[in-house]
């Protein structure tokens, strides 16, 4: 039953790991734009809240600290979003 467990959190954090790798990706090109680096930056704070959750759920006697990491994954989900939306169409709404 713990095998099973392992094999349960291994599948349930292959999302969270490429989210970060995507992330990193983006990041790491050449000509990107800064739409491009808000997007990666919502990517990483989904990853972080999502990952904090998934071992929140397998692994109880979890660290003050990577909850407060996932809150603040949280706190800037919506600052992203909002700033990956609009960004390209800012002169349109000013």
């Amino acid at each position: 039953m713990d095998q099973l467990l392992s094999i349960l959190f291994l599948f349930s954090s292959l999302g969270v790991i490429n989210g970060f790798l995507v992330a990193l990706f983006i990041l790491s090109g050449d000509k990107r734009n800064i739409s491009e680096i808000y997007f990666s930056g919502l990517l990483i704070a989904i990853c972080l809240r999502i990952g904090k959750s998934v071992y929140l759920h397998f692994f109880e006697d979890i660290d003050r600290f990577i909850l407060q990491l996932g809150l603040s994954g949280g706190l800037v989900i919506g600052p992203f979003f909002y700033l990956t939306i609009f960004y390209p169409y800012r002169k349109q709404f000013s």
